[in-house]
């Protein structure tokens, strides 16, 4: 299955429409966005992007970004979280399916290093970090062929490490052990996340990372999922 990756949106809806385009165009029969989507307070973003995706009739998997409301998410979660209907589906940190033979495996959250200008509850979530019941569903459904994620497990090659002040670096710092645990349990062969805004592919180290940009063509990635392989 013809599959289009997507980079963080922020709730841009061109992007999200010129993405649909590409997946259209490329013969793609399914979209996964990798998170801040645009799950925000009484946006109306979201939903108008869900009624976008029924009229193109395409499904959209969504998990959730340091930038998200996890209740305005919750909102689309289905009861079969991995449906082909079109729309947006929302899923879960730690969710795991198999396409074609490929096992993936799925993970939201991140930090916030903006969090100074920003209200806590209102435009920023302490829940945006992962916690230990994540991980523990990464130890439950094990090992992934591809590991869908919002966050790097490691800086990006050429990103240099900035000082955003001990509250927000203490908060990198569980994030990333999290997400370094979390890595060793699902030792994916392909690991695709967004959040850095910055394209690169390099070897980790269970295998290939691919990061996406954001909001451009440079956040859009097609993988085929067949026999598999991919």
């Amino acid at each position: 299955m013809r599959t289009l990756f997507i980079g963080d949106s922020h709730g841009n809806a061109l992007f999200i429409r010129r993405a649909l385009d590409v997946a259209k165009k490329s013969g793609c029969k399914l979209c996964i966005q990798v998170g801040d989507f645009g799950f925000w307070p009484k946006s109306g973003f979201a939903t108008a992007m869900d009624a976008l995706l029924k009229e193109v009739k395409m499904p959209m998997w969504v998990i959730d970004g340091n930038h998200d409301y996890m209740i305005e998410a919750y909102t689309f979660l289905s009861e079969d979280v991995f449906s082909m209907e079109p729309g947006i589906h929302y899923i879960p940190r730690g969710s795991v399916t198999e396409i074609n033979g490929v096992k993936l495996g799925f993970m939201g959250g991140a930090v916030s290093v903006d969090q100074g200008s920003r209200t806590i509850g209102k435009s920023w979530w302490a829940e945006e970090i992962m916690n230990m019941d994540d991980l523990e569903m990464c130890r439950t459904n094990g090992s992934v062929d591809i590991w869908i994620t919002h966050d790097a497990v490691e800086m990006p090659p050429n990103k240099r490490p900035i000082d955003f002040g001990y509250k927000v670096n203490q908060a990198i710092k569980s994030q990333r052990y999290m997400m370094q645990q979390a890595y060793d349990i699902t030792r994916p062969k392909f690991h695709i996340h967004g959040h850095w805004h910055y394209r690169y592919s390099c070897d980790g180290k269970w295998g290939r990372v691919q990061g996406l940009d954001f909001e451009d063509d440079s956040a859009l990635f097609i993988v085929e999922l067949w026999k598999g392989n991919y």
